[in-house]
């Protein structure tokens, strides 16, 4: 059994040459040079953790972290692109993004990413990424610009996934709405609910029922995912609404094609999610190298649970990534 988990929330921008003619980023301020803007607002002087393989392995080091699972930051996704020009940006990313593991590949595991407005494009390319690049896993948004997960087109993608065996990290990106416009709500709070909007579309949507095999992680412990189960259990037992695409029991649902990462900011909340679910149903995630990441995220696991369960955790994390 893996005695370490691997960390399986982290982002990196590869070649940030040519990540930078599809981003709202800027590199470096009159103030730092290190900055990272994102649609003109601070996520920390992050730049050199967030661009150099060679610095995230060093951090790597000062945390104790011996294996990282490096996907792109949601900003990526681009999910507003045309579908051919999608699909041509995110095979740069994912060659990028492999070449940027390449530099500790014991160590560093690229995650991929695909073009969901393009939903052939996408289903080519995980299977390009996987059969040639040897990429594992893909992430993947909240939404496709405000479809939901559950949208039928998607079911060319869904099913090259299930049938490589390939996992899925479902990690949401700002999503506009006016009311969460201040005191960062936009991440703090509508981030957590995205999650939960894109986990009761897969489960009410039929997608899971129809490919039983399909594998999610959910990044920030599953937002208000846990939080909600009990309710979107029962509203699936007492109205019809829920039940329209004929899904099966939610929490059953949950226990078998979902994942949550051990990102939540506290330790009681965290051990509480692995009471509730187990152990097995949870992987490592730090968010690094942003500010709304944990700078000690095995400090974090080991407050939450027992030696057993860090275990636990460390076997899950390399279970999801076929390692």
């Amino acid at each position: 059994m893996t005695s370490t988990p691997i960390d399986l929330h982290c982002h990196l921008i590869p070649a940030p040459e040519l990540s930078l003619q599809y981003l709202p980023v800027q590199f470096g301020t009159a103030q730092d040079e290190d900055e990272v803007l994102y649609h003109g607002a601070s996520v920390g002087p992050v730049r050199r953790l967030l661009t150099d393989p060679a610095v995230a392995l060093r951090e790597m080091d000062r945390t104790g972290i011996h294996r990282r699972a490096m996907s792109v930051a949601p900003l990526s996704y681009r999910y507003d692109l045309p579908g051919d020009e999608a699909l041509r940006w995110h095979r740069s990313l994912n060659d990028a993004i492999v070449d940027a593991c390449a530099a500790d590949p014991a160590r560093l595991v690229p995650v991929g990413i695909v073009p969901l407005q393009n939903p052939e494009g996408a289903a080519q390319e995980v299977r390009r990424a996987a059969e040639r690049l040897g990429v594992r896993a893909f992430e993947i948004g909240t939404h496709i610009a405000g479809r939901n997960l559950d949208d039928e087109t998607l079911e060319p993608f869904w099913s090259i996934v299930e049938a490589l065996d390939v996992a899925l990290f479902i990690h949401p990106e700002h999503t506009p709405n006016s009311r969460w416009s201040g005191y960062y709500l936009v991440n703090l709070l509508g981030n957590p609910v995205e999650t939960a909007v894109a986990v009761s579309s897969l489960i009410f949507g039929g997608v899971v029922d129809r490919h039983p095999r399909l594998r999610f992680w959910l990044a920030h412990g599953g937002g208000v995912v846990p939080s909600l189960v009990g309710r979107l259990r029962h509203g699936w037992k007492v109205r019809s609404e829920p039940s329209v695409r004929g899904c099966g029991d939610p929490l059953a649902l949950l226990e078998r094609n979902f994942w949550f990462d051990s990102l939540t900011h506290d330790p009681g909340v965290l051990k509480a999610l692995a009471d509730r679910f187990g152990a097995d149903r949870i992987v490592l995630g730090s968010d690094a190298p942003f500010d709304m990441g944990d700078v000690d995220p095995l400090g974090s696991l080991a407050e939450a649970m027992d030696e057993n369960g860090v275990h636990t955790v460390a076997h899950t994390g390399a279970m999801l990534l076929g390692l």
